[in-house]
């Protein structure tokens, strides 16, 4: 009971901090994935600090782009491997583990259709398409933890 509570609650807040993020317009977005890639940059870019401003915005702004997809992909990698422990907390059926991947591509396409609502945002099917292979990643991570721990449990059993 206690694995069942835990992981829904994991899970519905992430699907909040999904949708918090989606709720940002388009000039707070861009202000979050442009000091990430400031980070990014500062950590992997020689004379980074050396450079001026405008070569600093320059730099940020080419893995920009790179940053805000692979944040999407993340983000749903997380909510595929938290759906499918969710769902297994419910069922024992190994089968109905996969029933987590359609439900986050169902979640990727309500949240693109909620930027479409947000100010500056757009609703694109590029992004559901990345959303969904990070959800298929998060429920492939996730089947693969719990095959181990079902086979382990198996053999304390024997």
């Amino acid at each position: 009971m206690l694995k069942k509570i835990i992981f829904t609650v994991l899970t519905v807040a992430w699907m909040g901090v999904i949708f918090c993020f989606s709720s940002m317009d388009s000039v707070q977005s861009t202000e979050v994935s442009m000091s990430v890639g400031e980070c990014v940059a500062e950590a992997f870019v020689p004379n980074y600090d050396d450079m001026d401003e405008e070569q600093q915005y320059q730099i940020a702004s080419k893995i920009d782009h790179p940053i805000r997809k692979t944040a999407h992909a993340t983000e749903y990698a997380i909510l595929g491997f938290l759906l499918t422990f969710a769902v297994s907390s419910y069922s024992d059926n190994g089968k109905m583990r996969l029933s987590a991947f359609p439900a986050g591509v169902f979640y990727s396409v309500t949240d693109e259709l909620h930027q479409k609502l947000v100010s500056g945002r757009s609703c694109q099917f590029t992004d559901v398409c990345i959303d969904s292979g990070g959800v298929l990643f998060g429920v492939i991570c996730a089947c693969v933890i719990l095959h181990i721990i079902d086979k382990n449990k198996n053999k304390k059993m024997a």
